[in-house]
Formats: structure tokens, sequence, C-alpha cells
């Protein structure tokens, strides 16, 4: 009598092991008939519309996204129009987005209601001023910036190669060959406290740093075509120096009955004070040396400065001539 065939699932198999090999035979086979079917997918890219990249290619490009975003670098950096007028116009937007200025939020409570409308529009104004006209200098000295540009290649440099030895030791055809063997799966402690998915995490880590750094001395690259950070900042302080000037005379004085302010010795001193108080709560300003701000204070009699209003700019050109007066 023939001996009965044992079947499990569909499967003739005598062993739970007979079974499981069996499985993943058939499992590849329906699987292999079912890609037959399905398109391979296309990729497209996000900067060049219409180009197809491979798997790889879209994979690198939405890295250098990811690099670009974490940095939140200018966005307009490479713009080729007047880039003080759109700097100037997004700043004002953000401006207006909060409920009052900086200055008053600090000092409000120093001044009477009835100057609070015309304080605020002048505090608007020194806040944007900033931002429209100290934008345009190093951020570094000619011979740091050099030096961190070398340092951002050397970095790069040094991050490839280290990827290229983790795709070597992950990928490669000998590394395949034994890619479950304690040996490969303790690599980086990774037995330890990585999961599975350790290689394809780094290597994306990695190349995201790429970016970052390539971005980064381009950055410093750009910067060097500007001018020194000095270069006639007194003069652009002045309408700085004159909007301050104008916030402490709105100062409601009564509550300081001690303070001789018509001795000019004790207005000058206190105003100083004030002014270099104020750069401290403007990101363009407040890294600048205060004796160049005192410096600036004592040479305002020679610039007549006045109120320009550039808060309320409707037009690029309307702008421009307001800026003349402003970098003299």
């Amino acid at each position: 009598m023939a001996k009965q065939k044992n079947i499990v699932w569909g499967i003739e198999a005598d062993t739970p092991s007979e079974y499981l090999r069996k499985k993943i035979k058939n499992d590849k086979e329906i699987f292999k008939d079912i890609r037959k079917d399905i398109t391979a997918p296309k990729f497209f890219s996000e900067k060049h519309p219409y180009k197809e990249l491979t798997y790889k290619e879209k994979q690198s490009e939405e890295n250098e996204s990811i690099a670009l975003q974490r940095l939140k670098t200018d966005v307009h950096r490479d713009y080729k129009g007047n880039f003080t007028w759109l700097l100037f116009v997004a700043r004002r937007e953000l401006s207006f987005r909060k409920s009052q200025p900086n200055l008053i939020s600090r000092y409000g409570s120093l001044f009477s209601k009835k100057k609070l409308t015309k304080l605020i529009s002048i505090c608007w104004e020194m806040e944007v001023y900033g931002y429209c006209v100290f934008y345009d200098s190093k951020r570094y000295d000619t011979n740091t910036l050099k030096d961190l540009i070398l340092d951002f290649n050397i970095a790069k440099k040094h991050i490839k190669k280290a990827r290229n030895i983790i795709f070597e030791k992950t990928y490669s055809e000998s590394a395949k060959q034994k890619r479950h063997t304690p040996a490969l799966l303790s690599m980086f402690g990774r037995s330890q406290n990585a999961g599975l998915t350790f290689e394809d995490s780094l290597k994306h880590e990695l190349e995201i740093l790429q970016f970052e750094l390539h971005e980064l001395s381009r950055i410093a690259e750009q910067d060097l075509k500007l001018p020194k950070s000095d270069e006639k900042k007194q003069k652009k302080l002045q309408y700085f120096i004159f909007l301050c000037e104008e916030i402490f005379k709105s100062i409601e004085w009564n509550y300081f009955p001690n303070l001789d302010l018509t001795n000019k010795t004790t207005y000058n001193k206190e105003c100083k004070k004030f002014i270099i108080d104020m750069a401290s709560i403007l990101d363009e300003i407040r890294l600048t040396d205060p004796n160049t701000i005192i410096n600036a204070y004592n040479r305002r009699s020679k610039y007549e400065m006045k109120y320009l209003g550039l808060m309320n700019c409707k037009t690029e050109e309307q702008f421009n001539n307001l800026l003349k007066k402003i970098y003299l």
C-alpha cells in the first residue's frame, strides 16, 4: 500500500523544514510572475522638471534638499535682481506678523500712551532698517573665510572616503556573501543597538553631510565677494542713531526727576547707553563694537538725518531713492 502524501496548505511536505523550503521556492516563482506584469516606477527630478532620474539619483536629490532645509540658508542668495529690496520686503512682512516691535515689548512701560502711535512706527522703521542696510558685509574676514572653505572641502572629502568604505564593506559582492555572519553584524556595534536599516540610514546621513558642507563652502565663497564689515559702517549707523535718539526723547522723563537732561554731558551719556542697549536687540547691529556706535553718535551733528518712512515704501524705485539718504 502506497504511503499517503502529507499535504500542508497545498504543499507536499513531511517535515516543517521541507515545507518552508518549498514554500519559499513557490513564493519566489509567484512574485517573479507578478513582477513581469508590473511596470517599473519612473523617478523625475524636482529641480529639473521632466528630467528622468535613476532611483539612486532621485535619492541623492532628496538628500540635497534635506541638507538645504537643515541649514536654512538664504533662499534668495542667488537672486539676480535688487537683493536689498527683496530682503527688505520679506523682513517688513515678518515684522508686521508680530504684535509689536521688540523695543515696545521691552521698554513700553517707559512711554506715555499719547506717544505710542508715533513711537511704534519709529520702532518698526528701526527693525527693518538693519536688515536692508547691514546685510551686505562679510561674516568673517577674508583669511577666516578661506580657512573655512578649505576645512569644509577637506571634511567633505573625508566623509566621501568614509561612505566608500562603508559601501564596500556592506554592498560589495564579498560583503553580500557573508552579510549575516557575526563579523558583519557587529560592525559599528550593530549587534548592540543599531536597527536593521542601519547601513542605509548611515549612507544617507553621510551624503546629506556632504551636501551641507558643499553649501557651507559655497556660502563662504559668496561672502568673499562682499565688502569688509566695517566699510562705511559709521555712516550707515547714522540713521539708526537718529531713530534711537528720537525714541530716547520720547521717554516719559517724569519717571526720572533726578536726571537733569538739560545738562549736555548727562544727556549724551544717557543717550549713548540707551542706543547701545537698542543695538543689543537687533540681530544685524548687536555684534557691532559699542565704540563704533559711540563714535558714530559723536559724529551725528555732521549728518542731518530725517525720518524716511521706509516702512511705507510701495515701489522699489521709492525705496532706492530713500536708501541714498542712508548710504550717504
